[in-house]
């Protein structure tokens, strides 16, 4: 049992580095971080929510909050409804919708089934 647990942790790790490779390689197209990505998934599944709410479904301070959607207003992939500016909502571009779309593009490449098969023919026992 020990020897599966080594065997699917290191492929997991290698699998994930890959797919975050990846990512990593499309948000340095935008110039953006990792950071910036559980900001736009909250965002294209909470469509105009408030920036308390965001703040609350991301988990970070209200300060990284501010920092981040700074970044993402001036790249124009977040804009915000012209309410008044404690009431405003937020919400992700056309631009921020395309980059999201891209993103789950390169997930997707990363096939689960595949993987599968791929975890259970290094951790069958060898034949020797």
């Amino acid at each position: 049992m020990e020897t599966d647990f080594k065997s699917f942790y290191m492929f997991a790790r290698k699998q994930w580095k890959s797919l975050n490779t990846k990512i990593k390689e499309k948000l340095d197209e935008v110039g953006l971080t990792s950071q910036h990505v559980s900001y736009l998934i909250a965002l294209s599944s909470n469509k105009n929510i408030r920036m308390k709410e965001l703040n609350d479904l991301v988990g970070n301070d209200p300060a990284l909050t501010t920092r981040v959607l700074t970044t993402l207003f001036s790249k124009e992939f977040v804009a915000k409804t012209a309410e008044s500016k404690r009431k405003c909502k937020l919400y992700l571009t056309k631009k921020g919708e395309e980059l999201m779309n891209a993103l789950e593009k390169i997930f997707q490449t990363f096939n689960i089934n595949n993987t599968k098969e791929e975890f259970l023919a290094i951790t069958r026992p060898s034949k020797n």
